[in-house]
């Protein structure tokens, strides 16, 4: 089980109309691995330590795989996750992206990180103004009732799901 698994199910079941079981378009997942793979490049050649970290297991089991852990000069200093939207940019704090902040919430949790950057190409811009593609950083940092109230949400989720 991965905690993909469980976030993907708990957004199928309380946005079903959004979320499906169909598998992702081929071409938008080739377009995001290409953007995670530039990315990771731009990064390292800035001088930026941001390494992709493998897999880590949760004290139940699950397996699980932040995009990046992103290093300070005093060590890991937050999660980062690369995203690639269709949608019209927007800040964190929009539902649309719910998904995305309770998968960073899920991994902070679990390694003990408060602090996560999402690195987000908005390939349409804002849709209004412009459609020009955007880059979007931004940096959030959660409570620790935060992280642990994400975590018993999607735990017991996938508990009554018959998932855990």
């Amino acid at each position: 089980l991965h905690v993909s698994d469980l976030y993907n199910a708990y957004y199928r079941a309380v946005e079903p109309t959004r979320y499906t079981d169909s598998l992702p378009n081929p071409l938008k997942l080739g377009l995001g691995l290409a953007w995670e793979a530039h990315l990771e490049r731009v990064l390292a050649d800035a001088g930026i330590s941001a390494k992709r970290p493998g897999e880590f297991t949760t004290t139940e089991g699950i397996a699980f795989s932040p995009d990046l852990l992103i290093e300070d000069e005093n060590g890991v200093d937050r999660v980062g996750e690369i995203k690639l939207s269709f949608y019209g940019a927007a800040g964190l704090d929009n539902p649309k992206f719910g998904k995305w902040v309770m998968q960073a919430k899920t991994y902070g949790y679990h390694l003990e990180i408060p602090r996560a950057r999402f690195f987000v190409l908005f390939v349409n811009g804002d849709y209004k103004k412009r459609r020009d593609p955007e880059l979007h950083i931004t940096d959030v940092e959660f409570t620790a009732q935060e992280l642990r109230e994400n975590w018993d949400i999607l735990l017991s989720f996938g508990r009554q799901q018959g998932l855990v």
